[in-house]
């Protein structure tokens, strides 16, 4: 019956568990398996009720049986399964753990203070070790499986960064929401840069220098967002902790700084901001970060028109990548060489395009699929037509509004005013140009693609007269982000296959 009972929350959730009667039916059913186990496997269940959510064999050996041989382990966390109070789930091949919420209250009201203060901290100690092996790992060629270990652990993570903050913990809270930055960059995972930002709310008055990339991530989460002076703002903050306060070199105020730049319309970074990101680079031992200089060197070749240049980059880039064997190195690698060559062999270039959106998504590199994507929606617009870009182009506004990816929104709707302009409807041409153009910043767009906008609006111009054009273009004074997607996307509904 208590098995039954157990199945049943599993499957129906908390929603179906009201108070009164039915609350103490549970709690009894809780209390007897409790009272089933072992002392020790009670104290290992106390143990697993700090966990945020998901746990997996590991950490239930860290956290709720440290000095126990493998053997007992094994057993222990087998008898909390067979007594129901502990629920298997299978992902990905691979099986993790998760104890109810009523579980959880009961065991949880009836557990030492001093032990549960002592079952949190091993689960901190075990949090902050492992995600600076996380870290390393998603930069390997083992990508796959680190990332899948994260979002496992990523409840538990949360709830670690959580009490960190409450206790006034500055190191646990700055280290969680730095050490994986790059994952969440990738994932468009907000959440994590929210971390940045309460961690600066909670101890930026201590100017103390384990915020310094605190500060350099935060920054970047303001780039994303087209917030030009917030980016610059966290930035040049997590420099001031470097040079007046000691703290560690911050990567990510760096690359915030460059990519303001470059996307606000500069025609380079900033040098010596530029330089330092670079020497970092370069001085690292894994290809993960020596392609991405190559890589970066060959984009902005791309967008300079310096083609043969951008080719040989791209080229020596990915070769870093494959040698690396790092899966987002790969993927792109293949964006950067497909973007260096669709100018002279649109076909290839497709291909490379294809194959770095399907790596990605094994991966949920979501900043990988949408450049990608967009570089297909760009290259399918100039070689099959409107139509053919417009499906690509309406999945990337669903996928980069909701993430808040405004720099790379900007980009979507360049390209949109260009199939606007194919498809006859000049007014929105024109209007999605202009929004291009009062944003703050923008993700740089291919030549040919800066090219046909201008030439877009010479002839709509001079075939409409400069009064319309002007008179159409300040309408998009009035539209507030949203508006300008929503007006985007229903301008390519006409576009799409019905079917």
């Amino acid at each position: 019956a208590l098995e039954e009972l157990f199945d049943s929350l599993a499957v129906g959730g908390l929603a179906a568990v009201a108070s009164g009667e039915q609350a103490e039916t549970i709690e009894h059913a809780v209390a007897l398996g409790v009272r089933s186990l072992t002392a020790p496997e009670r104290a290992q269940l106390e143990a697993a009720a700090v966990f945020g959510g998901q746990f997996d064999r590991e950490m239930f050996a860290a956290v709720c049986a440290p000095d126990a041989p493998d053997a007992d382990v094994s057993h222990g966390l087998r008898a909390l399964v067979e007594a129901s109070l502990v629920q298997p789930e299978v992902e990905h091949d691979r099986t993790t753990f998760r104890i109810l919420d009523p579980v959880r209250a009961f065991v949880s009201e009836v557990a030492d203070e001093a032990c549960t203060e002592r079952n949190e901290q091993r689960l901190r100690d075990w949090v902050v070790a492992t995600s600076g092996r996380v870290a390393e790992g998603l930069r390997s060629e083992e990508e796959l499986r680190w990332h899948r270990a994260l979002v496992r652990q990523f409840d538990s993570w949360r709830t670690v960064f959580d009490r960190a903050l409450e206790s006034g913990d500055v190191e646990t809270a700055a280290r969680l929401a730095t050490d994986n930055w790059e994952w969440a960059f990738f994932r468009y995972n907000s959440e994590y840069f929210q971390w940045g930002r309460r961690a600066i709310e909670r101890f930026d008055h201590t100017n103390d220098p384990l915020l310094g990339n605190v500060h350099g991530v935060v920054a970047l989460d303001h780039w994303f967002r087209d917030e030009l002076e917030a980016t610059l703002a966290y930035a040049e903050r997590a420099l001031e902790l470097e040079c007046s306060y000691g703290a560690e070199f911050s990567l990510p105020a760096r690359l915030a700084m460059i990519n303001a730049a470059v996307f606000a319309g500069a025609n380079a970074p900033p040098a010596e901001v530029f330089a330092e990101a670079t020497e970092y680079h370069l001085a690292r031992p894994e290809g993960f970060y020596r392609m991405n200089v190559e890589a970066q060197n060959a984009i902005m070749a791309t967008w300079t028109g310096r083609y043969d240049i951008a080719e040989l980059r791209a080229m020596k880039a990915l070769r870093i990548a494959r040698a690396s064997g790092n899966p987002t190195s790969i993927a792109y690698g293949l964006f950067v060489l497909a973007q260096a060559i669709e100018h002279e062999d649109p076909e290839r270039a497709e291909h490379l395009l294809g194959d770095a959106v399907l790596q990605a998504r094994r991966l949920d590199n979501r900043w990988i699929i949408s450049l990608s994507e967009a570089g297909l929606a760009s290259l399918r617009r100039r070689t099959a037509g409107p139509e053919a870009a417009a499906p690509l182009l309406a999945g990337l506004l669903d996928q980069l509004a909701r993430a808040g990816h405004w720099a790379q929104v900007w980009n979507v709707i360049r390209i949109a005013a260009l199939v606007m302009a194919d498809a006859g409807n000049d007014e929105l041409a024109i209007q999605f140009a202009a929004a291009v153009d009062a944003a703050e910043i923008t993700f740089p767009g291919l030549p040919i693609d800066v090219t046909a906008i201008d030439e877009i609006r010479r002839s709509i111009t001079e075939t409409r007269g400069r009064s319309w054009a002007d008179r159409a273009a300040r309408l998009v004074a009035a539209w507030d982000l949203p508006t300008v997607v929503a007006e985007a996307r229903a301008g390519l509904e006409p576009l799409l296959d019905p079917v």
